[in-house]
């Protein structure tokens, strides 16, 4: 009865505070963190645009929200005389009969390589895709998309567009000045072979996506498809402190998922008496299922551990505010609960057991309040 009422009590709070927050700017990053983490690979990629394009012209409303950038006009410009291409027409298909959309589109990407050929053969289950992919031949797809690329001439098309691109890089570049993400996640969670790529999110609106590629040697491809504020001076973004947050939030996902999905049995019990009382906020959010919001419960824990340890004098209560406010109340918590893992670990490094207790120790304190 107590978490219910606590319950009540917070969602009221946040919503009379929420605008106190969201009005006041964060500070920079704290001294002695020069430059941009030099393991992320910060570039608009071609992948990603090839199926946001796609994805655009067949309508999928999460990719055709920016309509006043120079770039959108252009692509809008450009492409109209393939809108009923194979690959247009088998991408509405895709939506209507698989619910393909949102992130799905560019965890595919992610499997192809710069000449839009699969980086390995696409035998499910691939590590990473989105399962909405399970009953579409990926093969039959992949070979319409590089016909798209070829007819459409793509490739002299993001040539043309390379001047505003790599304005737009530089703007991501400098957003991220002094946050060192990767190391952070390597310092908690240990040494990882792969590429960490920030692809800034040319077509895809307020929307941010975070997918991983495995290859057959093992070597991953971790990429952050970034959410782009809207633009200012001549339709250039404008990316912020918020930014930085959201590839902390997005890279996250490639270390929660794999391990709390493989952990069910042991997170699972400990949210599912407490999800009814959240689960109206949580649809509205696009979180469906309990297994969702217990991957999104750690991975917005991770945002705020790392807004204590690298942002700015504030930044933590901040973060762990605007958590709460998207009804993740147990966030301070699980928080607690992977500070606790961390420094109980004889090396700092915490393991996919150890995150998936966390989570669950997390939640069931918040639950025994």
């Amino acid at each position: 009865m107590r978490a219910i009422a606590h319950l009540a009590v917070v969602a009221a709070l946040t919503s009379a505070a929420c605008k106190r927050y969201d009005d006041d700017p964060e500070p920079g990053p704290p001294p002695g963190n020069p430059g941009v983490d030099p393991r992320l690979v910060i570039a608009v990629d071609k992948r990603v645009e090839l199926v946001s394009i796609v994805s655009r012209l067949a309508g999928y409303p999460e990719y055709s929200e920016p309509a006043s950038t120079p770039y959108a006009r252009a692509v809008d410009q450009h492409f109209a005389a393939w809108k009923e291409h194979p690959a247009v027409v088998a991408a509405r298909g895709h939506r209507a009969e698989h619910g393909i959309g949102f992130n799905a589109p560019a965890s595919l990407a992610v499997y192809l390589d710069d000449h839009f050929v699969p980086r390995r053969p696409l035998i499910l289950p691939l590590p990473g895709l989105d399962a909405r992919w399970d009953n579409v031949d990926l093969d039959a797809y992949v070979a319409q998309l590089q016909d798209f690329a070829r007819q459409s001439e793509l490739e002299r098309f993001l040539a043309a567009q390379a001047p505003f691109t790599a304005k737009v890089e530089a703007k991501v570049r400098k957003a991220l000045d002094g946050y060192r993400v990767v190391d952070w996640f390597e310092s908690l969670f240990g040494p990882r072979r792969a590429t960490f790529v920030v692809a800034p999110g040319m077509l895809t609106g307020t929307h941010a996506f975070g997918v991983f590629a495995v290859d057959d040697d093992g070597r991953e491809e971790i990429m952050q498809v970034l959410y782009l504020p809207p633009g200012r001076d001549g339709g250039l973004p404008h990316p912020d402190r918020s930014s930085v947050y959201t590839l902390v939030h997005e890279f996250a996902h490639s270390y929660v998922n794999p391990a709390l999905d493989a952990r069910g049995d042991v997170v699972l019990p400990a949210l599912e008496p407490i999800f009814p009382r959240v689960a109206e906020a949580m649809k509205r959010q696009h979180y469906p299922t309990a297994t969702i919001v217990a991957n999104e419960s750690m991975v917005r824990a991770l945002v705020v551990l790392y807004a204590r340890d690298r942002g700015a004098k504030g930044a933590e209560h901040r973060r762990l505010f605007l958590e709460v406010k998207s009804a993740f109340l147990w966030t301070a918590d699980v928080v607690k609960a992977l500070d606790a893992a961390r420094k109980a670990a004889p090396d700092g490094v915490v393991t996919p057991d150890a995150l998936a207790r966390a989570t669950a120790e997390g939640l069931n304190a918040w639950a025994a309040r």
